[in-house]
C-alpha cells in the first residue's frame, strides 16, 4: 500500500527534485559549452551522485560537434543503450567513449 505524503514532504520533496533538475541541467550545459570536458564527466562520475545518476546519452550529445543521432552510435557500438547511466560505464569503456565522442 502506497503511502501519501504529507503537505511539507511533498514540498520537500518537490524542492529536492526541482534542485537536482537544475545541478543536471547545468551540467549538461557546461558540456555544451565546452567549459567542461566529457572526460571530465567521467571522472567527476565516481564521487558526484548528480553526475552519477544522469544517462550517458545526455552529456554525449551535449559534447559540442556531437549529436543526438552519433551520441547514440556511439554508445551502440560500445554495447550500451540510451537507459545507461554516467556512473554504470566502467573505466575501460571510458577512454574509447572520449576517444569516440572527441
Amino acid at each position: 500500500m502506497a503511502v501519501t505524503p504529507t503537505i511539507a514532504n511533498r514540498d520537500e520533496v518537490l524542492a529536492r527534485l526541482t534542485q537536482l533538475r537544475a545541478d543536471i541541467a547545468s551540467w549538461i550545459s557546461r558540456v555544451a559549452d565546452g567549459s567542461v570536458s566529457i572526460a571530465r564527466v567521467l571522472q567527476l562520475s565516481d564521487d558526484d551522485p548528480v553526475i552519477r545518476f544522469v544517462y550517458i546519452v545526455k552529456f554525449a550529445a551535449a559534447v559540442p560537434g556531437v549529436g543526438k543521432v552519433k551520441a547514440r552510435r556511439v554508445l551502440a557500438s560500445l554495447g550500451y543503450g540510451e537507459r545507461t547511466r554516467t556512473g554504470e560505464v566502467p573505466a575501460g569503456v571510458r577512454a574509447a567513449l572520449v576517444g569516440a565522442l572527441s
